[in-house]
C-alpha cells in the first residue's frame, strides 16, 4: 500500500487496483466514490466504461453515504 503524493495520481491508482483484481479472477462490476474531482473525471469515466465498470457516486454533501471512511474520520 502506498500513499498518494498528489490527488492527480488517484485515477491511475484506481485503474491499477481494478486491473489487479481482474488478475486475481475477481471481476469488479462497479465502484462507489464520492464526487471528488480526483474520481469524477473524463479519463477514469472513459476507462471504466471501456472495461464495463459502473461508477456509482454518493449524493452531494452527504458524508454518511461514504461509509467506513467517514466513520473513521469522526
Amino acid at each position: 500500500m502506498e500513499f498518494l503524493k498528489q490527488k492527480g495520481e488517484a485515477p491511475k491508482r484506481v485503474k491499477e487496483y481494478l486491473m489487479h483484481l481482474k488478475t486475481q479472477d475477481r471481476k469488479p462490476k462497479a465502484i462507489h466514490v464520492d464526487r471528488g474531482k480526483e474520481f469524477v473525471n473524463d479519463d477514469l469515466k472513459t476507462w471504466c466504461q471501456e472495461q464495463g465498470i459502473e461508477i456509482h457516486m454518493t449524493a452531494p454533501y452527504s458524508p454518511s453515504q461514504n461509509g467506513v471512511a467517514e466513520w473513521m474520520n469522526r
